[in-house]
């Protein structure tokens, strides 16, 4: 009888780990099919549309803002009430958005000219920027190219020696 119990025992275990992997097959049929379609909050053949490309940007300036200089100047030139004169193009070979700001807010250079970290002439400095350019990958990577590279330099200045002279 005992030999019975443990026959039934192993059967039962048998098939439960059969349900099991029934089960855990589906699941992952279920799992392949979904992740096959396409995400419809993304625009065919675009994993960003223009909006997001400046918004990337955006966010990238204020994550490299550290110290509470460098969150004021990315602030003055970037801040969404009083955004820069911004256009936004696609380059279909990139794969990617360029970024360019046409000209900086209107209060950005009284703004850096009062700033007691700041003693350079804050004109000539924004003009020396040019237009600056950001290339914005579909995937999300944000490159600085020209002038961009400068503001970024910027940055990486104020988080250190928290003055620009």
């Amino acid at each position: 009888m005992e030999q019975k119990q443990k026959q039934g025992f192993r059967l039962l275990s048998w098939r439960t780990a059969a349900i099991v992997w029934v089960i855990a097959g589906i699941g992952a049929v279920i799992w392949l099919f979904a992740s096959m379609s396409d995400d419809p909050e993304s625009p065919p053949g675009r994993g960003i549309d223009s909006e997001r490309a400046y918004t990337t940007l955006y966010q990238r300036m204020v994550d490299t803002a550290v110290a509470p200089e460098t969150k004021a100047y990315v602030s003055l030139l970037f801040s969404l009430p009083a955004t820069p004169d911004v256009t936004v193009t696609r380059d279909a070979d990139l794969e990617a958005w360029l970024v360019t700001v046409e000209s900086w807010p209107t209060g950005a250079s009284l703004g850096l000219d009062a700033a007691a970290w700041f003693t350079a002439d804050a004109a000539e400095h924004l003009e020396s920027l040019g237009q600056p350019t950001w290339v914005v990958y579909d995937y999300g990577r944000v490159l600085p190219t020209g002038g961009a590279l400068l503001v970024e330099a910027d940055i990486a200045r104020l988080n250190e020696d928290r003055l620009i002279d």
